[in-house]
């Protein structure tokens, strides 16, 4: 692969999508377990009371391994010659956070260099591990210690979300989300079963997690449940509606009819669609909602 900026970029993307594949990690730690000088004892992390009582004992002392220390810090020196201001600012945090992929990603687009060469077995066996679906690798002086990949669910936009059961499960511990804003768990079941009531949801503090809320209930129901104000209802079926002390700030609401499927919608209106008290009316929201001026929005009614 050419070794562009955009190369770079779209195989770490990749890289990543690896990390949350749900694999059998065992045959890859194995393999990199024998391609060490000393072959220690591989425990698996599968809870997170097991993570916390081996750092307790072991792992907090000993940390370093010849893994990670050595390779390391060879390729650190390599690169900051090599590579100059280049490894300063698109590189150098590489090494805290990819764990496995740094050195695959260095692999791939340096290839050159003596450290990765020196060390080319134990760089396609993490290669191997990363795609099935690794996520950490700590060793000490008599063990490996192996951190499985997360289990998430994302939604179109890359966020978390699950209406059917955890979004992300890291080890033992399951954690639900919604449009990418977190809810313990009774909360999240009361959304995604519809049952929550006015009262509770709009008492949720927390801003983000009460506008997620209502995306789940919907916004015909707030009208309904907030006990919305009619302002205007137009000749032609759009209903304006004012929603008080329940956001920030005073918020507009749209209900019409989608002429086409006789569907009705409920949309939010930017508070600043009118500038003066005579323009709050429902077919102004509507001409706001179609980006047209008033006068346009009567006129398509004029022609049809």
């Amino acid at each position: 692969m050419e070794n562009t900026k955009e190369n770079r970029q779209k195989f770490l993307r990749e890289q990543f999508q690896n990390l949350f594949k749900r694999g059998d990690v065992l045959p890859a730690v194995n393999k990199l377990n024998n391609a060490l000088s000393k072959k220690r004892q591989i425990v698996i992390i599968k809870k997170w009371s097991e993570l916390r009582s081996e750092f307790r004992s072991e792992l907090r002392s000993e940390f370093r391994s010849e893994l990670w220390s050595e390779l390391r810090s060879e390729l650190r020196s390599e690169l900051r010659s090599e590579l100059g201001s280049e490894f300063r600012s698109e590189l150098g945090s590489v090494w805290e956070y990819y764990e496995t992929i740094w050195s695959i990603f260095l692999n791939e687009f340096y290839p050159q260099l003596k450290a990765l060469q020196k060390n080319k077995n134990k760089i396609e066996v993490l290669k191997e591990l990363s795609e099935a679906g690794n996520a950490y690798i700590w060793l000490s002086k008599t063990k490996m210690y192996v951190l499985p990949s997360p289990e998430i669910h994302l939604d179109e936009r890359k966020r978390l979300h699950n209406e059917k059961g955890y979004a992300l499960k890291f080890v033992d511990k399951e954690t639900y989300w919604l449009y990418g804003r977190k809810f313990d768990k009774p909360l999240w079941k009361s959304l995604v079963n519809k049952t929550i009531i006015a009262k509770e949801l709009f008492n949720i503090k927390n801003m983000e997690q009460r506008m997620v809320a209502i995306k789940m209930m919907g916004q015909e129901w707030l009208l309904k449940e907030s006990q919305a104000k009619l302002l205007d209802k137009s000749e032609r079926g759009n209903e304006l509606y004012l929603v008080e002390n329940i956001f920030n700030r005073p918020a507009y609401f749209l209900k019409y009819k989608d002429s086409s499927t006789d569907r009705i919608y409920v949309s939010g209106i930017d508070p600043q669609f009118a500038k003066t008290p005579e323009e709050l009316t429902a077919d102004n929201a509507q001409a706001w909602k179609f980006q047209l001026s008033l006068e346009e929005y009567n006129q398509i009614r004029v022609e049809s």
